[in-house]
């Protein structure tokens, strides 16, 4: 099967399963952190950027703005292989027949890096919101929100004030800050699996050269 639809195959004897955890709701989780620990004052409306047909709030509405940066591999996989609970049966010529499937879980360690904009009606105000949100994110609190979500806090980097000049020529206020968070990204195959291997071992008199007879080698001495 070929196209733009159709499905990538796998190879024979490793079919795709769903993963056993889902990827974590980066976007998600700091919404909801946010909208959770930033109270007084609030922060506003809690938006995901590089969105289409999204607009941004007019006037000078309060708001936080998310961008995730960068998303970088931390270290090699990680396999992790469940045997399978139904064992081989034996062939007609003594062998065995084909070996079962067990799931192979994979997964790879993820360092995210998002950027957070708080945006204000005035500097001050951004500046307390932006300061919160670095409070908190370095706080066990912090940290022990996100642990159910299946994402650890690395740390939370210093507010700086990054406001800009608008097309009317008005200052925007503006505190960014950046986020780094970290998380497991797992996926699963099915894998033909064995536990026992059959080894066939012949005895060789290591004294004389395998492609040698005895005899042979004896005469050549001579």
């Amino acid at each position: 099967m070929s196209g733009p639809g159709a499905r990538k195959r796998c190879p024979p004897g490793s079919e795709p399963v769903e993963p056993s955890r889902p990827v974590p709701d980066v976007y998600g989780a700091v919404h909801d952190f946010l909208t959770t620990f930033i109270v007084d004052p609030p922060c506003g409306a809690v938006l995901r950027s590089r969105q289409n047909r999204v607009p941004l709030p007019g006037g000078h509405s309060d708001f936080v703005l998310m961008t995730v940066l960068s998303e970088t591999r931390r270290g090699s996989n990680v396999h992790e292989m469940d045997p399978p609970s139904e064992a081989p049966s034996g062939g007609s010529s003594g062998g065995l027949s084909e070996p079962p499937s067990g799931p192979l879980q994979v997964r790879k360690l993820v360092v995210c890096d998002m950027r957070l904009e708080v945006h204000a009606r005035n500097p001050e105000r951004a500046r307390q919101v932006a300061s919160l949100i670095e409070l908190w994110s370095n706080d066990p609190a912090g940290v022990a929100f996100f642990r159910p979500r299946g994402i650890s806090v690395i740390g939370c980097s210093a507010p700086t004030d990054d406001s800009q000049a608008d097309e009317t020529r008005q200052y925007v206020c503006r505190f960014a800050l950046v986020l780094r968070l970290e998380y497991w990204v797992h996926a699963c195959l099915e894998v033909p699996f064995f536990d026992h291997v059959r080894l066939s071992v012949d005895p060789v008199d290591v004294r004389f050269s395998p492609t040698l007879s005895p005899a042979g080698s004896a005469a050549k001495q001579e």
